[in-house]
């Protein structure tokens, strides 16, 4: 493997810290622009039930430190899937066809399963209606269903089924919708809602490195209250431009909220998309003004994050190329990865509502 760095000045940014408690919401100051806080000092009631989650996960037979050729291992990921504002937790054993991941949600405290779903250790997730996508092919069939969340488990909202892929075998062809035969058009008409909403897939965000699983634990949700209003209005701003931009250019911008220098302050990524050189804009407060970062990075619109060393990279097919905003020597000929590394920068499907849930 080949390797590329760019080295780049630390964005150093004060804070006081302040503790700052709450049970599953965040507390709100009064005062316009409170003093700084560090994501660590903000609580969640979910928090240490997912961290003994995820250390009773590690201790179990199905834990992979390391998977086939590095490649596999286990991963968990963080987001709300059930729309109330609190993430699930969902933890992904390898990759391995036939794996599904296992969801757990908490509510006062009290950890629960909500099932397992999805192959290859992750599965599809359309934000916008809040549903899950399972969907098998085999030889000439495919059978799926789109999956809600309800009293506490994984339920059907449609299922569905077509053989049009063995029409060379002189089949009879079958459309059937929650298991009654339809016309090719009317399946086509039930399934448009959900073929058209946009997806991302959930499972395999972070590493089970010490790092990792504190910072996903302890800082991934608590930017909302880190950032100051004024500088969260400002972010606001800038993601509603990009969000005007993309609805008259069509492209699957998201962003994401990830603190890439380890100073208890996000910086903003927006990702223009997924498509082949897709590139990644970072932007950051400076002086309480936001600034952009020259340049544009990741690949497919996505960065990965050595948290433990708080460098950022993308991925190329010959060479990776690195960056550090902490370290205007750094070189990666003298970069060593740790075992706490994460997908950044496509945490959110740029749109009104999640700019709100993200800056809340």
């Amino acid at each position: 493997m080949r390797y590329r760095s760019i080295s780049l000045f630390a964005l150093i940014i004060a804070a006081a810290p302040l503790l700052f408690g709450c049970s599953g919401s965040k507390t709100v100051s009064s005062a316009v622009d409170p003093e700084p806080v560090t994501p660590q000092s903000i609580v969640f009631d979910w928090q240490e039930p997912y961290k003994n989650k995820l250390d009773e996960f590690m201790a179990s037979d199905q834990f992979k430190a390391q998977g086939s050729g590095g490649v596999g291992a286990s991963m968990f990921d963080l987001r709300d899937l059930t729309g109330d504002n609190i993430p699930e937790l969902m933890i992904s054993p390898d990759t391995d066809h036939g794996t599904p991941c296992q969801i757990y949600t908490c509510s006062g405290g009290a950890l629960s399963s909500l099932g397992e779903t999805g192959d290859y250790g992750m599965f599809r997730f359309l934000p916008a209606l809040g549903l899950v996508s399972d969907e098998y092919q085999g030889t000439g069939f495919t059978i799926g269903k789109y999956l809600g969340f309800e009293n506490g488990e994984l339920v059907p909202v449609v299922t569905y089924s077509d053989n049009t892929a063995s029409a060379a075998t002189g089949a009879i062809i079958v459309h059937e919708i929650n298991g009654e035969e339809v016309s090719l058009p009317e399946f086509d008409a039930a399934l448009e809602e959900y073929r058209s909403s946009p997806s991302c897939n959930m499972g395999r965000k972070y590493t089970f490195g010490e790092k990792a699983v504190d910072y996903a634990v302890y800082c991934s949700e608590s930017w909302g209250a880190v950032l100051t209003p004024s500088q969260k209005q400002q972010y606001r701003l800038l993601l509603s431009s990009e969000y005007e931009a993309a609805q008259q250019t069509g492209t699957d911008v998201a962003f994401e909220l990830c603190d890439l220098n380890a100073d208890d302050m996000p910086e903003l990524i927006i990702s223009e998309g997924t498509f082949d050189g897709a590139s990644c804009k970072i932007y950051y407060i400076n002086n309480d003004e936001v600034s952009q970062l020259d340049g544009n990075y990741g690949s497919d619109g996505r960065l990965g994050l050595d948290i433990a060393q708080s460098v950022f990279y993308a991925y190329g097919a010959s060479e990776n190329t690195y960056w550090s905003l902490t370290d205007s020597s750094f070189s990666a000929a003298g970069y060593t990865a740790s075992d706490s590394t994460m997908e950044c920068g496509r945490k959110f499907l740029l749109s009104p509502d999640t700019i709100e849930a993200a800056l809340n």
